[in-house]
Formats: structure tokens, sequence, C-alpha cells
């Protein structure tokens, strides 16, 4: 996350690059709340799941899903 709020900073500045992380930390809130939204990934690892947010990829598995 660091790494992806530096490399922001200096393309963007400091409010694109907190606006990005801001962004990318409301995605993992809604992704806990929504995990199955996300695209099944086996063909990657067993149990694994994926979602495109901005320029990224977020990689995830489930764990005490209701």
């Amino acid at each position: 996350m660091e790494e992806i709020w530096l490399y922001t900073y200096q393309e963007w500045g400091t409010d694109q690059a907190d606006k990005y992380l801001n962004l990318l930390f409301s995605r993992f809130t809604w992704l806990s709340k929504n995990p199955l939204i996300g695209k099944k990934r086996d063909d990657i690892n067993a149990g694994y799941y994926c979602f495109p947010e901005g320029m990224h990829l977020i990689f995830y598995t489930l764990r005490n899903v209701h």
C-alpha cells in the first residue's frame, strides 16, 4: 500500500495519492461485506477471488462467510 501511495504521489500528487488509497480501502471494506462478488480464480490458486479496482487487481480468500 505504501508503494502504491508513493507511486501515485510521484505521478499525480498528494491529493490523488490520498484519494486513491482511500478508494482502495473503501473497496476492501465493501468486498468484506460482499465477498462473493469477486471472480473466482482457482486457476491461480484454489480459493482465490479477484476484483478490479482502478489500476489494480485485489486478490483475496474467503473466511467465515455467512
